[in-house]
């Protein structure tokens, strides 16, 4: 194992939990309840779009959700694209924006 300084060990930590936490959080932010399943493209599209935003994710790709324990990257990037402007927004951006009413959120973008 190489060694890690603390400050490299405290980042993985967070770049650790931050990915942990994006799913449940960006479903809670989106209306769904993380412990009554898991919604796929079709309901996480409907919620988007309740709240102003396009239908990023392919419905196609419901497949995915049999096949797949978690959601893919590919799916957290078009969300965060599309709600915060960019793939890499943190959680913190994505769900901050989701919270906002559509209006203020599309002139923050």
């Amino acid at each position: 194992m190489t060694a890690m300084t603390p400050r490299e060990l405290l980042n993985a930590f967070d770049e650790g939990l931050e990915i942990a936490s994006s799913w449940p959080r960006l479903l809670t932010a989106l209306g769904f309840d993380p412990d009554q399943g898991r919604p796929g493209p079709l309901l996480l599209n409907n919620a988007l779009e309740q709240r102003g935003y396009r239908r990023v994710l392919d419905e196609s790709d419901s497949f995915k959700m049999l096949t797949d324990a978690a959601y893919p990257d590919s799916w957290w990037r078009a969300v965060a694209r599309e709600v915060a402007g960019r793939d890499n927004a943190t959680v913190d951006d994505v769900v901050s924006r989701l919270r906002l009413p559509a209006k203020v959120a599309s002139l923050l973008q």
